[in-house]
């Protein structure tokens, strides 16, 4: 056995940054699941609230319309609009509109009218904004899509550091010494520097259930390697999650060894990366 005896302790900087990145995300995840469905919930209400006004609305005269689109890709489309119009007593009354649409705009030369509510004038619709209703439930479903898809990606980065940190505790306790095999090395760049290296390896626990995974390391660091070539690197695994590894990097991260311990473990790698040679 190449490391001490159990249970190891783990890196206290470990334990929070794992800890903090896991409510962080799972909080961003969630919050952004809520603000999206919140803030489209209200289009929606307001989409309908307009169609039932249109219905029930008393037309009216004079309607003048100004304002600008804002178009982006040729795809989404973005009004803000200024409205004047007349009710039937000949009074002014004028409002903005808002709204977004996805493929579908409004037709230039369209004339626009106005219905508003007989029981409260300064309401109204613009009949331009409903003329591309299916384009504002397009940008309705299209905000949700994303807001479901990025805060879900938040909670999942989340629970993933969360579940990085109890399978280090797991192993801490019962984990077994895994020699594995480094299968496939691809490094990471950023505008051509290299900023980490992602290790595929797979070994097997010793009543022979396959260990396999996938480890990140930064460009400074390296896994534990076994062997003088860098073929084999140690990996802790437990018999009840033999697919949840605990892969270690070069200085035992995210175990917490002693100065003693943590020279132990090097005159034992040292001896195997480069061993004596045979006497004749």
């Amino acid at each position: 056995m190449l490391l001490p005896e159990r249970p190891l302790k783990l890196k206290s900087s470990f334990v929070w940054k794992s800890r903090l990145g896991g409510v962080l995300g799972i909080v961003a995840g969630l919050a952004m699941l809520v603000g999206v469905g919140w803030w489209q919930s209200g289009e929606v209400r307001r989409l309908l609230d307009e169609k039932a006004l249109w219905a029930r609305g008393v037309a009216a005269s004079g309607v003048e319309v100004s304002g600008r689109e804002t178009t982006n890709r040729f795809l989404f489309h973005s009004y803000k609009l200024k409205v004047a119009y007349r009710d039937a007593d000949g009074r002014r009354h004028g409002g903005k509109v808002e709204f977004d649409t996805v493929v579908g705009s409004i037709k230039n030369g369209r004339r626009a009218s106005v219905h508003y509510a007989p029981e409260a004038p300064e309401r109204f619709v613009l009949s331009w904004a409903l003329e591309v209703e299916r384009s504002r439930w397009g940008s309705m479903a299209f905000f949700v899509a994303v807001g479901v898809v990025v805060g879900g990606l938040f909670v999942v980065v989340g629970v993933g550091a969360l579940r990085k940190l109890a399978d280090a505790r797991h192993c801490a306790v019962r984990g077994e010494e895994v020699v594995a095999r480094i299968t496939k090395a691809v490094q990471q760049t950023n505008h051509g520097k290299h900023t980490s290296t992602t290790y595929h390896f797979e070994g097997a626990l010793a009543d022979g259930r396959i260990v396999a995974g996938k480890a990140d390391f930064p460009a400074k660091h390296r896994p534990l390697v076994l062997d003088p070539e860098g073929a084999t690197m140690l990996v802790l695994a437990t018999p009840a999650q033999p697919k949840r590894p605990v892969p270690l990097r070069g200085d035992c991260h995210p175990y917490a060894l002693s100065g003693v311990e943590l020279a132990t473990v090097h005159r034992v790698l040292d001896g195997l990366r480069n061993p004596a040679p045979a006497e004749r």
